[in-house]
């Protein structure tokens, strides 16, 4: 009968009086606190800017002219250019997507 699987039910060997199952809270002992009163976790980062989503414009519209003037066979002078320009409009959009420029003066070095 050991090689039977047992039913979810069933109390196994290990699921003893004083044994607890993850499921079950832990009751606190006498000089433990109340559950009620730990204290909740400090975050580890900051919170930060929210995010803009008006920024995906730019960031659309850059890696797009990007990406569209290296599929061309145009002149390398000419999509080197406007590769550029179009990754500069693609980074610009992702630091403001972030909210990298939203701080105030007082928070600028």
């Amino acid at each position: 009968m050991a090689d039977e699987p047992r039913q979810p039910d069933e109390p196994g060997p290990s699921d003893e009086a004083g044994a607890s199952s993850p499921d079950e809270p832990s009751v606190p002992s006498d000089g433990d606190a109340a559950p009620d009163a730990r204290q909740p976790p400090s975050p580890v980062l900051a919170p930060g800017n929210p995010l803009r989503l008006r920024a995906l414009l730019p960031l659309c519209i850059g890696a797009a002219l990007a990406l569209g003037t290296m599929t061309t066979e145009a002149s390398p002078r000419v999509v080197v250019a406007a590769s550029v320009l179009g990754l500069a409009i693609a980074v610009w959009g992702v630091l403001d997507l972030l909210g990298s420029f939203d701080d105030g003066d007082s928070r600028v070095a």
